[in-house]
């Protein structure tokens, strides 16, 4: 696994969200902000660490991963809440740029971001260059067409993994 010194991740606070600055080179193209998955109930930036350490590489980006609260404690619209909280800070600073920003997220971290997306262009605010969804965790109900199509193709929402979190 690729590992980064203390230096390369940060911790910080941004009005009061956790969230992990991971920056592998000073010379980076773009931002990428990461809203990890885990049924809004589990997962931390911590857990994604390792795999935003390869993307960070691979896409030569800094990553902002948002370590946002999780539900029951915190239902929706929290989460999403607090994504808005960053975004808007970020688009407060200097080195910052929407256009070059990428957010993403997977399973309920993508659903997450759309969320937030959403409410940035229904709010008339500065949006990012695009949106990337992983295994997006966007019908609650796991009865969409899609879901059917894709079960032997999705390796974050199998079958088994649906039925494990609609007990949960």
């Amino acid at each position: 696994f690729p590992t980064l010194g203390s230096k390369h991740i940060k911790k910080r606070r941004i009005d009061g969200v956790e969230v992990e600055w991971i920056s592998p080179t000073n010379d980076h193209e773009r931002t990428i902000i990461y809203v990890h998955g885990g049924s809004f109930a589990l997962g931390s930036a911590q857990a994604y660490r390792q795999h935003l350490v390869r993307l960070a590489r691979l896409t030569n980006a800094r990553i902002v991963s948002i370590d946002y609260n999780l539900a029951p404690e915190h239902p929706f619209p929290h989460a999403m809440n607090q994504v808005l909280k960053v975004w808007g800070r970020l688009c407060r600073q200097k080195d910052f740029h929407p256009s070059e920003t990428v957010v993403m997220g997977d399973s309920a971290g993508a659903n997450i971001i759309l969320a937030a997306v959403l409410t940035l262009r229904d709010r008339a605010k500065p949006l990012p260059s695009c949106i990337v969804l992983l295994s997006a965790g966007l019908d609650a109900t796991f009865s969409g067409v899609s879901y059917d199509d894709n079960k032997d193709k999705d390796l974050i929402l199998s079958p088994q993994a649906i039925g494990f979190y609609m007990q949960s």
